[in-house]
């Protein structure tokens, strides 16, 4: 496999995440190749499910779904919520798509605040509209570092993890010299 952009190879190549076709070596060639990419990505086709599961899947996949936007920092982030998912399902989702983890994540549609509670109404009532504003740190990705050596730093230095990624990131993986950048 080589990426669709540059033509590199990486031991952990990268795919987009919702046609699952193309290939990328990083993330800096997937967001170079989105604009091109985003008109012709088709979503993935949904698989089918063994037996009890089935009628769960076609229920829904028959339902009513929302694609809302989500603004963050700047950036547009777009979600497909279902109407079967319940408020903590729906929050799960915002939070997988934003990278934010849920107990730090804040949204706000005209002026209220989204909470597991009151999201299904707010999305589909048809009220809110189709627009959110997101508040929170969004967690680093840690794709191509060693899970140990984040957390090594997180327990010698005591930084949260995103400070950990991004010191493993400026120090092109080196523990040591992530663990002097911290400490």
């Amino acid at each position: 496999m080589q990426c669709s952009i540059c033509g590199g190879k990486q031991p952990k190549m990268k795919r987009c995440t919702k046609c699952k076709k193309k290939i990328y070596c990083s993330r800096e060639c997937q967001v170079a190749d989105w604009p091109t990419h985003r008109n012709s990505c088709p979503p993935p086709q949904p698989q089918p499910l063994p037996s009890a599961a089935a009628t769960t899947l076609q229920v829904t996949v028959t339902s009513a779904s929302k694609t809302i936007t989500i603004n963050h920092n700047k950036v547009c982030y777009d979600v497909t919520l279902n109407d079967v998912m319940t408020g903590e399902e729906m929050m799960g989702e915002i939070s997988r798509k934003l990278r934010i983890p849920e107990e730090k994540l804040k949204l706000i549609s005209r002026g209220k605040m989204l909470t597991q509670q009151n999201s299904h109404e707010k999305v589909f009532s048809g009220k809110s509209g189709k627009k959110f504003m997101a508040f929170g740190d969004q967690m680093e990705v840690e794709d191509d570092l060693h899970t140990g050596d984040i957390d090594t730093i997180v327990l010698q230095t005591k930084v949260d993890r995103n400070a950990a990624i991004r010191a493993l990131r400026k120090c092109q993986g080196n523990l040591i010299d992530a663990l002097i950048l911290v400490g």
